[in-house]
């Protein structure tokens, strides 16, 4: 994923745009699946940043949707499915989706009212949190 490779540079800003855009993208396109673990990589570029707050939000809601909706996963559910299409061929998994892992691990033993939050959102309201810009 080029715009994590940026983040992991240090080019943040870029990283964060560009994963915004490919958000946008999936919602527009109704590809829940694709919002989901780009959601999940925004939470990761903004823990790479010391965001913790809204990292926990979209780490969380990224992992609520991988695993169903809220809804279906029921109320207080705290499933740690793996972030999207993680899996590669045989069962391994990329770079990215064991930084995914770690990072919603860490988010989740935080337990922070944003985790909680953000495993309560919906589709409409994880792609909203994920699109706003950010403070400053």
């Amino acid at each position: 994923m080029p715009s994590l490779a940026e983040c992991l540079l240090g080019h943040h800003r870029n990283a964060s745009e560009r994963l915004r855009e490919a958000i946008r993208l999936f919602a527009k396109i109704g590809d829940r699946g694709g919002a989901a673990y780009t959601i999940g990589e925004l939470g990761l570029a903004l823990s790479l940043e010391g965001d913790a707050a809204r990292a926990d939000f979209l780490l969380a809601s990224a992992e609520a949707l991988s695993s169903g909706s809220p809804a279906e996963a029921g109320e207080g559910a705290e499933g740690s499915a793996p972030i999207g299409p993680i899996a590669a061929s045989g069962g391994r998994r990329s770079s990215t989706a064991l930084m995914l892992e770690r990072a919603a691990g860490e988010a989740r033993d935080r337990g922070s009212p944003e985790w909680r939050k953000g495993r309560a959102a919906d589709f409409a309201a994880a792609v909203a949190a994920a699109l706003e810009s950010p403070p400053g």
